[in-house]
């Protein structure tokens, strides 16, 4: 006799679709090879001191006001830290649309067959990273750091 194959539930089936969904939207691209290829960062101290020496040489008061505002909100002593502080301050979370649909598809459920099926926390996850593609290294952990994250709130 041969061993049967394990069988899958349909949450195990479901969560497998969603991965595949999700492997699919991150795969697809339309554009070239080498148009994928990320082009070279422009480092916060190269940009410091263009935006200098162009107002040393043409005199414009806005390449002065621009050094002004990047050290005014501190982008001259740790810029990474500082663009995602001031981003945040600004705009939120870069997480809080994915959390709000998620907030949606645990509570209100997910239109399904006519009616709508309340998710898990878990498979709204799962349903929110496959539909969006979120950016992660894999499936797995773009719905573990979204579920903390949900958890979290």
């Amino acid at each position: 006799m041969t061993p049967r194959p394990p069988r899958k539930t349909a949450r195990q089936l479901r969560a497998d679709a969603y991965e595949d969904e999700w492997r699919a939207l991150r795969n697809r691209s339309g554009r070239p090879k080498a148009a994928r290829q990320k082009a070279r960062a422009l480092r916060p101290q190269e940009c410091i001191r263009m935006l200098e020496e162009a107002s040393r040489r043409t005199g414009d008061p806005r390449f002065v006001q621009a050094l002004e505002a990047i050290k005014s909100y501190g982008f001259d002593k740790e810029p990474a830290r500082t663009m995602s502080r001031v981003q945040r301050e600004m705009f939120g979370s870069e997480d809080d649309g994915y959390l709000t649909q998620i907030n949606y598809l645990h509570t209100r459920g997910k239109v399904e067959d006519g009616g709508r099926r309340r998710l898990s926390v878990r498979e709204a996850c799962e349903a929110v990273v496959a539909e969006s593609g979120y950016p992660a290294p894999s499936f797995k952990a773009a719905v573990d750091r979204l579920r903390k994250r949900y958890m979290a709130r």
